[in-house]
């Protein structure tokens, strides 16, 4: 529909502030960057300065994407959100907010009358071109129509209040809500009362006025949530509640002056493994379930190797076909597979690398290897649908680890690749509308699409898998089925030796059982516990951080099942210094603290450098995952890397750390990123603090390219100073302001070097021979000469040092001083004066016990000065 054009002329929105209201219907097949409106222009052929909504990103899924631009093309500079895509919904009632006035700058997106994203905005209403005012239809003439309904648009001049923004969504579109409902009457509080240990349930609180009822408080309207026993059920202020323990709480949500409580339940459902297909078989076509007797038959071309693998070349009709009805009557199913899936696998949506269901795209559960996008898809159609995008797909002719869980039961959908969570959707859903008429590995149900790939090993489980349970089936590998590992034989703990006050890290160890070995664990796992001997010098904090407090040793304990290990932490006062050291000689270990990285996608490392082939169409083909949590306990920080760069696809990354979005659309909502936005254009360091989406402060270093570039990278974030910076080759190229901003904003969940928080972005192609965290900011000087010290060395000058103390006591007429025994290199001296000329090493027996270092000394009636010297 063509609306006339400049509605969102200043004459016609006097107040520079604009409201955007709807209630729509998009239907589930649409196709890419489809627009509920498009007020804006069309230039050579593309949109610009333009305010759009469109429901999906991309061909029957993607992200719904609130933007608005003062360029064009428009995409060059876009203030945008993201949310799941709402393809499917019913009378979805939408508002958008676009204030780009000072005290507010603010664009925001509304669902059902409750805040669903927002970012900053300072781009002004007057730089629209709103040459054309569409409704169903984009600016960028290459986007598909809406297919889909529109009950009723409005557009408000100026910016609607949340609260009236929740009562026009209880009126629905053909009244015009009142701006006072009148007195409140009641307030409910809904929810599943039965939830599952790890679950996650979106509550909603709803209040009756006397005259408008049903009105949408569940966030942002100044509702108070509670929960009367924390350790069963947590619940935070928007009002999303999570199973942590078996048991039952109470959870209470209070609106202005009245509450409604419910009784929530939590239970832990267990785990078995039910099918098992391993394809051992060296002739036939029938592929034996050694655990649940479903045999699954090889259709078409597909041959058994003779060396544990099944192989289909993506022909027609080849494919492995299993009985029918196997994940009937579950309410929680993980599917686990090792499976080789080649580069010429075809980049579609109708893929599937393993499906259930009854009809394709309308009552199905599967994965889908590459997409369309270059992305891997784990996906659930008609129960409703719910889409779990990882960024980047597996077609790299190397064997993945892949997991993935539907938990009807926690209303989760998780996807993991080799042992790591690559992104979840929190959703309702019910696997007993599932049709289980057609089971496939390797093609879809229509017969539309077959995958190229080898099956090593493919199994369901009734349940959900925790992480511990997938860390230790990854150790197992896939011709070891480990559901239980057994008693464990030993445990190495593993902590950064040196933390300097304030930091939070997590804390690594490697168990060994009786039924597997060599599984390794991070202390975000419930089943490792750790204990601090002193919690003044470093505290165990929820989540299983260790979070240093003040400068002193404490020794850190891990308990895995009764098998216990113990390191030594030492807290040293703020200072800068190198962190973490990844020198890639033979793998991605941290050789300074404990953050040791892991290889991801078809990442290799050859002659001590990390080897990224990455590209558009390999956005996640090679890179290195980092663990979490690496900055945002930091004051301020500095990376430094030694790369040799090749030609790079848009937005390619050279680090990015932070967190993305969920679902159907994985894009960042805060990071620190180094980058190369497209082609011809300069380095770009950005940092967003942004806790719905980007909220950024960009830094562009105009004579430094990224293509083609050997040598030495550093990127400094120094939020005391309010200064960013980029060097290169020991000199400095740039720095701007960090707009107040503190690392403290960042939500550093993912630390990813060589890929982009964004699923749509390219992945890095070349080579990096050193990266490097240092806590503070580099100065200049430091920097030019880590330059010319070269990658292979670490100047002793920047390395924490720790000050041990001396305590001395007196026994009799005898002194004792002591200090910490992780302070054995440093030597006991004297002086009779001070200022001292000369400092004298103290002779006498040294006495060592676990935490400390003695020696006693006579009292000889006159006055000596003591300290350490190293």
């Amino acid at each position: 529909m063509d609306l006339p054009p400049y509605l969102l002329a200043p004459t016609n929105i006097p107040h520079s502030a604009v409201t955007f209201e709807g209630w729509i219907t998009p239907y589930p097949e649409n196709g890419a960057w489809t627009r509920l409106f498009d007020f804006g222009h069309t230039v050579g052929g593309v949109g610009g300065k333009d305010f759009f909504l469109a429901p999906n990103t991309e061909a029957n899924g993607g992200s719904c994407n609130l933007a608005v631009s003062d360029s064009t093309p428009g995409w060059r500079s876009e203030d945008e959100v993201f949310i799941p895509n709402i393809l499917g919904r019913t009378n979805l009632h939408l508002v958008a907010v676009y204030n780009p006035n000072p005290n507010r700058a603010i664009l925001a997106l509304y669902m059902d009358g409750v805040l669903a994203a927002q970012t900053v905005t300072r781009k002004p209403l007057g730089t629209l071109d709103n040459v054309f005012s569409y409704l169903g239809r984009s600016a960028y003439p290459a986007d598909a129509y809406l297919n889909g309904s529109i009950s009723e648009f409005r557009i408000w001049s100026g910016e609607l209040t949340p609260f009236q923004i929740a009562i026009n969504g209880a009126v629905g579109p053909d009244v015009i809500g009142l701006s006072d409902p009148g007195a409140l009457q009641r307030v409910r509080l809904v929810l599943n009362q039965n939830m599952v240990k790890g679950g996650v349930q979106e509550c909603k609180t709803y209040a009756d006025f006397a005259l408008v009822t049903n009105v949408n408080v569940t966030r942002g309207l100044g509702t108070i949530y509670q929960s009367s026993n924390p350790s069963v059920v947590t619940i935070d202020t928007n009002g999303v509640a999570t199973a942590v323990g078996a048991g039952s709480a109470t959870l209470t949500a209070t609106y202005g002056s009245m509450s409604d409580s419910k009784l929530v339940t939590v239970t832990v459902p267990g785990i078995a493994l039910k099918n098992r297909w391993s394809f051992n078989e060296t002739s036939g076509t029938t592929a034996t379930d050694s655990v649940g007797g479903k045999h699954g038959t090889l259709m078409g071309s597909a041959y058994f190797s003779g060396t544990g693998e099944v192989i289909l070349d993506g022909s027609s009709g080849c494919y492995v076909e299993l009985p029918a009805g196997i994940v009937t009557n579950y309410n929680q199913v993980t599917f686990e597979t090792w499976v080789t899936v080649s580069s010429s696998e075809y980049a579609s949506d109708n893929e599937r690398l393993f499906v259930f269901g009854g009809a394709h795209g309308a009552n199905e559960v599967g994965l889908t290897a590459r997409s369309g996008g270059q992305n891997t898809l784990l996906r659930a159609f008609g129960l409703p649908n719910v889409t779990v995008v990882r960024g980047g797909h597996i077609a790299i002719d190397k064997k993945v680890h892949v997991v993935g869980i539907f938990n009807e039961a926690a209303g989760r959908v998780d996807l993991y690749i080799d042992g790591l969570l690559q992104n979840y959707a929190v959703a309702s859903f019910s696997l007993a509308s599932l049709s289980n008429a057609v089971s496939r590995l390797g093609a879809s149900i229509n017969d539309s699409a077959f995958a190229i790939c080898n099956f090593d090993e493919f199994r369901i489980y009734e349940g959900a898998l925790t992480p511990y349970q997938i860390a230790i089936s990854k150790a197992a590998g896939p011709d070891n089925p480990v559901v239980d590992a057994g008693a464990p034989v030993s445990v190495a703990l593993d902590v950064d030796p040196i933390m300097i006050q304030g930091m939070r890290r997590l804390a690594h160890a490697v168990a060994n059982y009786t039924n597997v070995t060599n599984v390794r664990l991070r202390s975000d796992m419930e089943e490792v516990v750790l204990t601090s001997s002193n919690t003044n010098v470093v505290r165990v904090a929820s989540g299983g951080w260790l979070e240093a407090v003040a400068p002193g040793t404490a020794n850190i304990t891990v308990n895995i099942k009764g098998r216990t290990d113990t390191k030594s932490v030492i807290v040293v006062e703020k200072q800068t210094g190198l962190l973490h050291r990844y020198s890639f000689t033979s793998d991605c270990s941290d050789s300074v603290g404990s953050q040791d990285g892991v290889l991801g996608g078809a990442a290799s490392i050859s002659e001590g450098k990390i080897v990224l082939p990455g590209s558009a169409e390999n956005k996640a083909g090679g890179y290195v995952e980092l663990p979490p949590g690496l900055v945002s306990s930091l004051e301020a920080v500095t990376f430094e890397l030694w790369v040799d760069l090749g030609t790079q696809g848009a937005w390619a990354r050279v680090f990015d750390f932070g967190d993305h979005t969920t679902g159907s659309g994985q894009n960042g909502i805060s990071y620190i990123f180094l980058t190369r936005p497209w082609a011809a254009t300069p380095t770009r360091l950005v940092f967003s603090d942004g806790v719905n989406q980007a909220n950024e402060v960009v830094l562009d270093a105009g004579s430094l390219s990224l293509e083609g570039f050997s040598g030495q990278i550093v990127a400094v974030l120094d939020a005391p100073n309010n200064q960013m910076a980029i060097y290169a080759n020991g000199a400095l190229v740039t720095s701007g302001t960090m707009n107040n901003k503190r690392l403290s904003g960042l939500r550093d969940v993912k630390c990813w070097i060589g890929r982009s928080l964004y699923a749509a972005d390219a992945g890095l192609n070349g080579t990096i021979d050193e990266f490097r965290i240092y806590y503070g900011a580099l100065s200049a000087a430091d920097i030019a000469a880590n330059y010319a010290a070269g990658p292979e060395t670490v100047r002793t000058s920047l390395l924490l040092v720790p000050k041990p103390t001396l305590s001395i006591g007196v026994v009799g007429n005898q002194a004792v001083i002591s200090w910490p025994v992780w302070a054995a290199d440093f030597t006991l001296v004297s002086s009779p004066v001070l200022p001292a000329t000369s400092w004298t090493p103290v002779s006498g027996t040294l006495i060592t016990n676990e935490t400390e270092i003695r020696m006693t000394v006579p009292i000889t009636g006159t006055q000596q000065y003591f300290r350490l010297k190293r």
